[in-house]
């Protein structure tokens, strides 16, 4: 960073006297001489807006007075000027070991403090209250404080080596030695060392804004805190070791041997300027209220004196601007006043100058970063790669800088990777565009302009995006397609179709709700030969009927007519993955409607029916056309099964443990009739066959309630007593007419069989044995054959009789107990009936406290009285906190 941040105007030259100090004063110039005169020049500053205002000229110079007898003819090493409490302004000098201080404006002297004596250095502090003074005297340093008229001494510091500069940093004191720097904590003692003060050994203490000093050491200037800790990663590095240092916001300004050298105090801390004024030997800034102005900037030689004039922030930024040092000058546009609307203006318009200059500078990762910053017009971005805007936007948007560089190759490259990063964020938060119709097929043409007239700017940030993307092979491509987008829809099938980008292609007519186009592409690469496949990003294989399975089990009902029209193919080339169209996961407001789905698969795949059938139910399906279907699915393929396997030798295998699908589907036949409720069992008997499958027939006919009819399968049949008994347990119901005598029916079967069959005497008696409390035995007696011998009967009898008599003996025990319970509760209520409450005149209510008089009343079991209305609950007693327990009302 090079530029003019100071301009130096000769105020004084060959002045007949020594220089040895310089202090300014509302408007005036101090000047201490070694031969002890002090020189008073009032400095005024000249029109500016007068042309011939320039250089020296700016300034109008005169003598005021000149104080011979300002000191005994000693040199003048320092002088300060001091505002104290009480609007009092007075000057300190220090001459011949002794500081002086004198009325200002008058200057005559107020008085000098005497044990000040020998001192060499002094700093004061007016910002504490009251102010302080401290003076450097060899050894020592004695600390003044101001009473209100005059500085009194109030404590001595003992230091091991002469102070050669002082400064206060707070309640602190920092004291620069020959070899090197302390911090003195005037509170505590204690001391703190920070670092050698170099070669030179020449300490140099300047006070900065934000309780910072600058301190140092050899040609560096080290940035520390009032803490003592540094307060900057590096210092500032000078050309040569300063002979002094003064801050001016926002410079350090160096007065080297030879020039001076000024830097900047924020940012990178670079040099600015460089002034030559040969043999400057003194500096002297006087700071204004405003700690951001720069204030009264002097430097003086032997018998010169110049004065530094800060160029307007305002010219030092153009000057930067114009030098193509955008970091430098934003850098400087942070010290401008906050707030300021001028300020917030003049730092975007730089950064955009300095985004533009990132970009021409290849740096294209930075540049969109300050344009996303910046929410910087993404067409004016745009516009910066050639061909990719429309034609009548492109004249809109010619390029803002006009030496930028032609994108080709690498850097193309490498830029739409940075544009496509931008877009994509400026894509996210664009609303959301209109939702295409689901009932149609063909939405409206979305795009009807031909892309060169387009004006909209989501239209336009959208295609952009995916012509990056394009260019760059990016993946990101797939994911701008599948999420809502503002894509051209015609620009954008001419780019992918030309570059055979299908599946990306398809995305775009799903995005746009165009499902009829994406489904005829998808057909069209699907149903190419299998010597061809046609791959899309990520290895997906559009050849064969997968894309379009998967793309069709996405749409709903809306539209059917087109999954109708598409799964053809699919069925017939891969069925079993195609029944997933008709099977994926949808909401209740897509989910297709079973009833023309089933047709569509009874027609183009019958294998289907069973599979879709089973997911319906599965799903929830309650419909009887729908179970009714599948149990006759599975009724016929078992049918045909069994023709098949007539060759095969007959086992004695159970129901559904066939080997092979007969035996899968037989399970899965008698599994549904004993599980589903929704069939109609009375459809079902027609169908199925009277010679063959028993098991399923009698599950049919138990549904109808035919339970004799089942059971006879059982019993006959199939020869399984087991299976009988079990079924009886099933169904047995003491409180339904139907169900009560299951056990008498089975018995019948046993005994009663028809077509000259022989009674099942033996499992007869099984059963009654083991279940005769489920059977009416006067009417099981009656079923048996005379035949029967009565021994084989006496266990069941046996049992009956020794449990009617236990149930005759347990009756009129418990006949006895009631009667007791009855007998005690009569006299318990003849005791209560037998209870007199007394009521007088004057009996109270212990609930409300009043007389009860003839009024309504209540007693409670435990005596206690209240009226009727105070009576809320009769099982508790509000007086005593008694609860009682409630008989209910039937006993």
């Amino acid at each position: 960073m090079v530029h003019v941040a100071f301009s130096s105007a000769l105020l004084i030259d060959k002045l007949p006297l020594k220089i040895e100090s310089i202090e300014t004063w509302g408007g005036r110039l101090l000047v201490g001489t070694a031969e002890g005169v002090l020189f008073i020049y009032e400095v005024k500053e000249k029109d500016k807006k007068d042309p011939a205002v320039s250089g020296r000229s700016q300034f109008s110079v005169s003598l005021l007075d000149a104080q011979k007898s300002f000191t005994n003819k000693k040199p003048i090493q320092q002088l300060s000027v001091v505002e104290l409490p009480n609007t009092l302004t007075v000057l300190l000098s220090l001459s011949d070991g002794y500081i002086s201080i004198h009325d200002l404006p008058s200057f005559n002297q107020r008085g000098q403090l005497s044990k000040a004596k020998g001192c060499h250095a002094f700093a004061i502090d007016t910002a504490r209250n009251p102010p302080v003074l401290c003076a450097a005297i060899k050894k020592k340093i004695i600390i003044f404080t101001w009473n209100g008229s005059e500085f009194v001494d109030s404590k001595e510091l003992p230091v091991a080596d002469t102070a050669r500069a002082v400064a206060w940093c707070g309640d602190n004191l920092c004291v620069g030695f020959k070899r090197d720097y302390n911090i003195f904590n005037l509170g505590t003692g204690e001391v703190k060392e920070l670092f050698p003060t170099g070669k030179t050994q020449i300490p140099q203490i300047n006070v900065l804004p934000n309780e910072q000093l600058l301190l140092g050491k050899d040609n560096i200037s080290i940035f520390i805190g009032f803490d003592g800790k540094p307060t900057r990663k590096y210092g500032l590095s000078w050309s040569e070791t300063p002979l002094e240092i003064a801050y001016a916001f926002p410079y350090v300004i160096g007065l080297l041997p030879s020039k001076v050298e000024v830097r900047s105090a924020v940012g990178s801390q670079s040099a600015v300027q460089s002034i030559q004024l040969r043999f400057a030997r003194w500096l002297t800034v006087r700071q204004t209220a405003d700690p951001q102005q720069p204030g009264e900037i002097y430097c003086a030689a032997a018998n010169q004196i110049w004065r530094l004039v800060p160029v307007p922030i305002g010219e030092q930024i153009e000057q930067l601007v114009g030098q193509r040092e955008y970091e430098d000058a934003l850098l400087l546009c942070e010290t401008m006043p906050p707030g300021s609307s001028e300020k917030k203006a003049k730092i975007k318009e730089i950064k955009v100058l300095y985004t533009y200059h990132l970009f021409s500078q290849g740096q294209y990762e930075r540049a969109m970063e300050y344009f996303q910053d910046l929410n910087h017009d993404p067409l004016q971005v745009i516009g910066l790669f050639p061909a990719m805007l429309p034609r009548e936007v492109q004249l809109k948007y010619p390029p803002p800088v006009h030496d930028m560089p032609e994108l080709a190759g690498a850097a193309r490259d490498k830029a739409l990777k940075a544009l496509c990063v931008f877009l994509s964020h400026v894509s996210l938060g664009a609303p959301l565009p209109p939702l295409p119709d689901p009932t149609q097929d063909t939405p409206a043409v979305l795009d009807e302009l031909d892309y060169g007239k387009v004006r909209d700017g989501w239209l336009i940030i959208d295609t952009s995006l995916l012509k990056a993307y394009l260019k760059t092979q990016d993946p990101l491509l797939v994911s701008l397609l599948r999420r809502p987008n503002h894509c051209h829809l015609g620009e954008c099938e001419r780019l992918l179709n030309d570059q055979q980008r299908y599946y990306e292609l398809m995305l775009l007519y799903r995005g746009k709700g165009f499902h009829r186009l994406a489904l005829e592409l998808l057909a069209r690469l699907g149903q190419q030969a299998r010597g061809t496949p046609t791959l899309a990003p990520h290895g997906i294989n559009m050849s064969g009927p997968n894309e379009t399975i998967t793309y069709l089990s996405s749409l709903g009902r809306g539209q059917l007519n087109l999954i109708f029209e598409f799964s053809c193919w699919c069925l017939q080339t891969q069925p079993d993955q195609a029944i997933q169209i008709f099977t994926a996961p949808r909401t209740d407001d897509t989910a297709l409607p079973a009833a023309p789905v089933l047709a569509h698969v009874k027609q183009h795949a019958p294998e289907l029916v069973v599979p879709y059938l089973e997911h319906v139910i599965q799903r929830g399906e309650t419909g009887a056309e729908f179970h009714n279907e599948l149990i006759f699915t599975y009724l016929d393929m078992i049918m045909v099964l069994k023709r098949d396997a007539v060759s095969k030798p007959e086992t004695s295998l159970p129901p559904g443990s066939e080997p092979g699908l007969l035996g899968q589907t037989r399970a899965k036949l008698l599994a549904f009739l004993a599980s589903s409720q929704h069939y109609m069992a009375e459809r079902m008997l027609s169908r199925f066959p009277f010679d063959d499958l028993f098991e399923e027939r009698a599950i049919l006919l138990s549904r109808i309630g035919q339970h004799k009819e089942a059971l006879h399968i059982y019993a006959h049949k199939l020869q399984a007593p087991l299976a009988a008994e079990a079924y009886c347990q099933k169904h047995y119901d003491a409180s339904q007419e139907g169900a009560r005598d299951v056990y008498l029916s089975l018995l019948r079967v046993y005994l009663q069989p028809a077509d000259d069959m022989l009674p099942m005497v033996s499992p007869a008696l099984a059963l009654l044995n083991k279940h005769y409390k489920r059977i009416n035995i006067p009417k099981a007696l009656e079923l048996f054959p005379a035949s029967v011998p009565l021994k084989d009967l006496y266990p069941v009898l046996e049992c009956v009789l020794q449990d009617n008599t236990q149930a005759r003996r347990n009756g009129q025990v418990l006949k006895n107990l009631l009667k007791s319970e009855n007998l005690q509760i009569q006299e318990q209520l003849i005791g209560v009936r037998s209870r007199v409450v007394k009521m007088t005149e004057d009996r109270m209510c212990l609930v409300c406290n009043k007389r009860i008089g003839f009024s309504v009343f209540a007693c409670y079991p435990n005596g206690t009285v209240v009226h009727y209305f105070c009576c809320k609950d009769k099982s508790f007693d509000p007086v005593l906190k008694m609860r009682f327990p409630v008989v209910p009302q039937n006993q």
